[in-house]
């Protein structure tokens, strides 16, 4: 096949083409081209010699500027140069058509083959370098040669070269300079200052210096005027007579002017570290926040909010460790020009693997890289390494004519049958094992450019200065930033760009030596790639796996941030994932068969840095699809990812996400954060590919070890090339690619639909769900954009509109910061206003004569609605949602609540063992803090009638006649405590809490709740009985109506769980298992009592002096008690000192209470009381009246204060509710305690010991 019938279809136009087996044309060409230019030679000096006789003519004064002389002299510039051209291209005939020893050779045959001469490998048998020797060799004779023959004529006295080329003379002169356009004149010109010029102006003058020819020997250093040594001839010192001549058109390919982005040197990064800095503080107070107030919720949505937490913490290593990665993100200082002079490399061999792409797009590439500019002492091989094996790429190869100190290879492997051919690696590493096999690697270097990127002219200028600067580690490998032609950054919506990794990690990464490679647009060390064994095989990110053997075996990577290449991205949704999908197999490869955190020679960044690239897609893979479907989990299941937003939590999210997000987008210089949301969109649309990545790296580790995954490139189209299907609309291939992102989007959709219709039509759901709801909507909004985006994609056909992208964009961002401040306003507002609960009306509820209150509630750990009397405020943030219940029950049902403070100190207060053992642990500090604390619920509960009752045993804790313990400034600190709260709800009802039966059965301990009560300050009500207790109520009624007759004080009796058989116990027994005893159940339902409609006689001292006892209890112990007692004549029971019982419990039904069991309605119960009181001396009159006449009169009412069912703590954490716990049968025992063993702070309950 011929290279002529590919005409039409290379780019550009003016390359060489021959076609094969043509001959010359008639006549003789040479001869009649000389008489053609002879003639147009004369024609101009005749013109020329008419022109000036005008000028001669002219008169002074006349106008004769430049202006007159201007056409005339471009005229004849073109004209000269047109005949300057002639006279070279016959020049080039003569000496392609005839070599040194007289051998004709046919210029038009480009398959023309050398016979004769030996194939060297880059250095000749007498160990001289030889420039033109491509390291390949002769092709045998008779077979089809893939090496392209010879085009210049061979040394004098040496056998032709196996591999052609060509030189050209300047046509413009030897002291004219060609403009650089790429910064500085950069033409090779004779200087006895060597090739490299210091001065960017130096060459631009008139006149050159004088040029000195030496005599040139093959593999000895030239050494110039100016004493540096070259590593092979430079213009100045070489012979042109051995060179083939022409003049060819080296216009570059349109693709290649294409403007690139222009790189902002970054000097500083303090902008960036502070929000890092703060990132990493926000991201430790978010993670503390999450798992310490967020985790309680119950039963499935515990785990679900663990299971998303967990997935939040995992991911949070790739924002640090890029964040850590641009904590150096600055620029480094350009390479000197006088790398030059100190010379790495003699010869660069340029290699261009191939396969399968258009002719059109090898073409555009090779013209571009023969064409580069030629640092000075180098000689240039490049090899188009077709995998293909396609004849018509090989003619148009073979056809083509090079530059001087360019030789251009075609180079086509031998495939074998079941032999792996590792795709690209093992494209290039055929050549280069017979290159650098037996050859030497000194001063040679290695370029590699894929087949669809076309260099700049200047990129061996910009790139080979690197390898002379000074670091840690020799530099092996230096990669440059990639570029795209067909890509509109408004429309990037799949990051072919990548502007973050090449402009900003890249760079980054150059500080810490652990630069990736990126498989094009490198140039690395002949040496350094021979010690890692060339190129690494079985890998689909060879590239990557390169720079991270090179690192390990002490080379170092460098990065040159600079823009010199410009290819082409794949155009397809298909090839598009394809390739993404290969990247993400090849760096989990390398994560997991390498695993660069136990390789040894690499520093501990490069083990991070590298080890993150795979870490990375497989956060992105499980990650991702996960969170966006949070908002559809809690919409359609109410499954929320957080047990409540409380203000802790919504101020450290808000400001977590929030410099999360600014430093995901933080933008390099000379960009915008376009260009980084186009990075989060790619990765969002990509999920997918990288989850089927992940699952099929797995699956093969599994079953197949490491093994060989397929290689499979990705699709270039050549200009012109016709769209499949570019009309607009829907195709069905995409929609089989794309089919994920379209059930995605829908979903998002219907989630969205969901909750609006949700929010509309549901009735009885509090305000604070509709934030949630809008939360949910936001969440979902934002991560549908993303998938719209595919789906317009596909609809537009490989294209979106830029317009559309960009409204896209604001929305998403817009929608990011509204949910930011969702979240606050939900925290603060719906907390403060929303749930803060305001009663249309007023409170109309009356104490005495309004039904308690009774509500439902959900318990969060069995799922059960409980029935509940009491509201607890235990002086924790949850207390808000329990005050605003108080206020809706009082409100609602105009009823009124049972509140119950109970938050006594720590400070100043010492439990004994047992006591505190089922103390909650999280109490308030001190007084002060109480305080507050009351001034918080004043605020709130001001106006709402309540039952208040204050420290359930608190009383009981500040003194203790068994342990002779007795806090006097505790109780006179409290004290203050109940006034300052009787002042603060003047609608409510406050009782202090006197203990239960077990504590008041003992004549002391009585005796000095009493003397406290009646020390407490006017305006109290009453006291409460029994809370928490399992004594029956008969037994209670006895002991409050004699404290009741002794203060004037009414109670409330709890008779939550003492209507069991296990209330029928004598005292005693029921001391022996006070925590979760078996046979309990509820008693008395809650109700108001005949005291309520008493008014109240309190019998005050009107003082709170409670004496100065410390821990004696004889007789001068309680001298100071005297003037309180001496009504009630108690000095004989003081006196003897002993520990008495007020009175026994009998058998249930019988005893001493049995009559005061019907309120002391008979004689008996008179008789019982006045028997009984007689053993101790006599009570006041008052007070004999009180116990023998009606003693229901101060009973007040009867109350669920501990909720049925909850727990003590013996058999399940206190305050949790298990239905069992009424009516178990589990004694207190050896096996099952009263007193369940603490380790290290923890209750280690035996398993035997529940009752579910």
């Amino acid at each position: 096949m011929s290279s002529g019938n590919y005409r039409g279809t290379v780019r550009p136009t003016n390359r060489a083409v021959s076609q094969e087996g043509q001959g010359p044309p008639e006549g003789d060409r040479v001869n009649g081209s000389l008489h053609n230019i002879r003639d147009e030679i004369a024609s101009l000096r005749s013109q020329i010699s008419r022109g000036i006789e005008t000028l001669g003519s002219t008169r002074p004064g006349q106008d004769s500027s430049a202006r007159d002389m201007e056409e005339p002299a471009d005229y004849f510039s073109q004209r000269l140069a047109k005949c300057q051209k002639q006279v070279y291209n016959v020049v080039n005939h003569v000496h392609s058509a005839v070599d040194e020893g007289g051998h004709q050779q046919d210029p038009y045959n480009p398959n023309a083959r050398y016979a004769s001469g030996k194939g060297g490998k880059n250095w000749d048998e007498n160990g001289d370098f030889d420039p033109s020797d491509s390291g390949i060799g002769q092709p045998k004779p008779g077979a089809r040669g893939t090496i392209r023959p010879a085009g210049r004529a061979a040394h004098r006295g040496g056998p032709p070269s196996s591999i052609g080329g060509g030189g050209s003379l300047n046509p413009y002169g030897v002291n004219q300079v060609k403009a650089d356009p790429y910064g500085g004149a950069r033409q090779r010109i004779p200087s006895h200052q060597g090739s490299m010029r210091k001065d960017p102006n130096y060459g631009m003058q008139s006149q050159a210096p004088p040029q000195q020819h030496h005599q040139f020997v093959p593999g000895q250093p030239i050494v110039g005027a100016d004493g540096i040594p070259r590593c092979s001839q430079a213009d100045d010192v070489e012979d042109f007579s051995h060179f083939e001549n022409y003049f060819d058109d080296d216009m570059p390919a349109p693709e290649a002017s294409i403007p690139v982005p222009r790189v902002h040197k970054k000097h500083q990064n303090y902008i960036y570290q502070a929000l890092y800095a703060m990132y990493v503080i926000a991201l430790m107070a978010y993670i503390y926040v999450r798992i310490a107030f967020t985790l309680d919720a119950p039963g499935l949505n515990r785990i679900y909010c663990t299971v998303v937490a967990c997935l939040e913490i995992i991911t949070c290593p790739s924002l640090l460790i890029q964040g850590l990665t641009l904590w150096r993100w600055i620029s480094r200082p350009e390479p000197s020009l006088t790398a030059f002079e100190r010379p790495k490399f003699h010869t660069i061999r340029i290699m261009v693997p191939t396969y399968k792409e258009p002719l059109e797009v090898v073409a555009g590439t090779v013209h571009e890289v023969v064409h580069m500019d030629v640092c000075p002492g180098l000689n240039i091989h490049v090899y188009v390494l077709d995998d293909g094996r396609r004849q018509h790429l090989e003619e148009y190869i073979l056809a083509r004519r090079t530059k001087k100190y360019v030789y251009l290879h075609y180079v086509a492997r031998p495939k074998l049958p079941g032999i792996p051919n590792h795709a690209k690696a093992g494209n290039i590493n055929h050549t280069l094992h017979y290159v650098y096999d037996n050859g030497r690697t000194e001063g040679e270097a290695v370029v590699i450019f894929d087949a669809d990127f076309m260099p700049r002219r200047n990129y061996l200028w910009r790139v080979l200065p690197v390898f002379s600067e000074k670091r840690a580690r020799p530099i092996g490998l230096v990669q440059t930033p990639q570029f795209f032609y067909n890509v509109n950054s408004d429309e990037d919506v799949w990051d072919h760009l990548n502007v973050s990794f090449f402009h900003r990690i890249e760079p980054s990464l150059d500080q810490w030596s652990a630069v990736n490679c990126c498989g094009t647009n490198f140039t690395v060390r002949a040496d350094a790639l021979k010690d890692v064994g060339y190129f690494p095989v079985g890998c689909l990110t060879e590239d990557t796996l390169l720079s991270l053997r090179l690192c390990t075996m002490g080379w170092a990577v460098s990065y040159h941030h600079e823009v010199l290449a410009i290819g082409q991205s794949p155009h397809e949704i298909i090839e598009v994932f394809k390739q993404r999908s290969r990247w993400c197999k090849g760096n989990l490869q390398i994560f997991l068969d390498e695993f660069p955190l136990m390789q040894s020679g690499l520093t501990m960044s490069q083990r991070i840095f590298y080890s993150s690239c795979g870490y990375n897609y497989f956060c992105a893979s499980i990650s991702i699809p996960f969170f966006q479907l949070v908002p559809s989990w809690a919409i359609f299941f109410g499954l929320w990812p957080v047990s409540s937003i409380s203000l802790q939590f919504a101020v450290a999210f808000f400001v977590y996400y929030c410099l999360g997000n600014m430093l995901l987008l933080f933008p390099p210089p000379g960009f915008a954060v376009k260009d980084m949301w186009n990075g989060e969109l790619a990765s969002t649309n990509l999920w997918y590919t990288y989850f089927n990545g992940v699952r099929r790296i797995v699956s093969t580790k599994i079953t197949q070890g490491k093994g060989e995954l397929t290689f499979k490139t990705t699709k270039k189209k050549a200009e012109g090339e016709e769209e499949e299907g570019s009309q607009i609309g829907f195709q069905k291939e995409d929609l089989r690619v794309c089919y994920m992102h379209f059930v995605m989007f829908f979903l998002m959709l219907i989630t969205i639909v969901y909750a609006i219709v949700q929010a509309v039509t549901a009735v009885e759901v509090k305000f604070y769900f509709y934030y949630m709801y809008m939360i949910g909507m936001s969440w979902s909004l934002i991560n549908m954009v993303p998938y719209l985006i595919v789906v317009i994609y596909c609809y537009f056909r490989v294209r979106i509109p830029g317009l559309i992208c960009a409204c896209l964009r604001n929305i998403q961002l817009l929608l990011r910061a509204v949910c930011g401040v969702l979240i606050l306003v939900q925290a603060y507002t719906t907390r403060n206003l929303t749930e803060r609960f305001i009663c249309p009306h007023d409170y109309i509820a009356e104490i005495g004569r309004s039904p308690l209150t009774m509500v439902r509630t959900m318990d969060e750990i069995q799922n059960l609605d409980v029935e509940r009397n009491a509201f607890w405020l235990l002086g924790v943030d949850d207390d808000f949602y329990t005050i605003q219940q108080i206020k809706q029950s009082a409100c609602e049902e105009d009823s009124v609540p049972i509140v119950v403070f109970f938050m006594h100190p720590r400070d100043g207060l010492q439990l004994d063992e047992e006591a505190a053992h089922y103390m909650p642990e999280n109490r308030l500090q001190n007084w002060e803090e109480y305080d507050e604390k009351v001034t918080e619920y004043s605020e709130n509960l001001q106006e709402v009638p309540i039952v208040l009752i204050l420290e359930p045993a608190l009383l009981m804790h500040t003194f203790n006649e068994r342990t002779e313990y007795h806090n006097t400034e505790f109780q006179v600190a409290f004290a203050t405590r109940v006034q300052k709260i009787i002042e603060s709800f003047p609608r409510a009802w406050v009782y202090v809490d006197a203990g239960n039966a077990l504590y008041l059965q003992w004549a002391t301990n009585m005796n000095h709740v009493v003397d406290v009560l009646k020390q407490m300050p006017l305006g109290l009500r009453g006291f409460s009985i029994n809370v928490g207790s399992f004594v029956n109520s008969t037994y209670n009624l006895q002991l409050a109506t004699e404290i009741h007759c002794q203060t004037g004080l009414n109670f409330i009796l709890d008779t939550s769980r003492n209507g069991g058989m296990f209330s029928e116990r004598t005292l005693d027994e029921i001391n022996e298992c006070t925590y979760d005893p078996p046979f309990v159940s509820k008693g008395s339902e809650p109700g108001w009592a005949g005291g309520s409609k008493n008014a109240v006689d309190q019998k005050s001292t009107g003082s709170m002096d409670f004496g100065s006892i410390t821990n004696g209890f004889g007789a001068d112990a309680y001298d100071s008690y005297s003037s309180s007692y001496d009504e009630y004549a108690y000095r004989k029971r003081r006196e003897t000192g002993t520990r008495q019982k007020r009175w026994s419990m009998g058998d249930y039904g019988g005893g001493s209470y049995d009559a005061y069991g019907d309120y002391g309605g008979s004689d008996a119960g008179g008789s019982d009381y006045g028997d009984y009181y007689a053993d101790y001396g006599a009570y006041d009159t008052g007070v004999i009246q009180c116990l023998t006449g009606d003693p229901s009169g101060g009973h007040d009412a009867n109350a669920w204060v501990k909720t049925p069912g909850e727990a003590d703590g013996r058999l399940y954490s206190s305050g949790t509710f298990h239905e069992c716990l009424l009516q178990h049968s589990i004694e207190c025992s050896d096996q099952c305690p009263q007193y369940v063993p603490k380790i290290n702070g923890e209750f280690e309950r035996p398993s035997g010991c529940t009752c579910d």
